[in-house]
């Protein structure tokens, strides 16, 4: 069906009381320009909050990649170990 003139003019109110217009533009240039503010502000707030969690996930990931670093030369350390005996016990063997 078609609008009803009331019912627009109702519905284009409360998007200028939502938008926090406090005058009644004769286009819709005002209420473009606040909806554009308001993305913009959006999409820096999303792009903000994603580079934080860039941060902390990188901040983890170097972490982590600490642990394994160090894990990994205390396993390379317990091979030389093993290989030292390993040779040791070739040695007793031997004789």
């Amino acid at each position: 069906g078609e609008w009803d003139t009331k019912e627009f003019t109702e519905m284009r109110n409360n998007l200028l009381k939502e938008l926090k217009i406090n005058y009644d533009p004769i286009n819709n240039e005002a209420i473009m320009e606040k909806l554009k503010s308001h993305e913009e502000l959006l999409k820096d707030n999303n792009n903000e909050v994603i580079l934080e969690q860039l941060k902390s996930h990188e901040k983890l990931l170097k972490e982590n990649n600490e642990v394994i670093f160090e894990k990994l030369k205390s396993y390379d350390e317990k091979l030389g170990k093993l290989e030292e005996l390993e040779k040791l016990l070739k040695e007793i063997r031997a004789k």
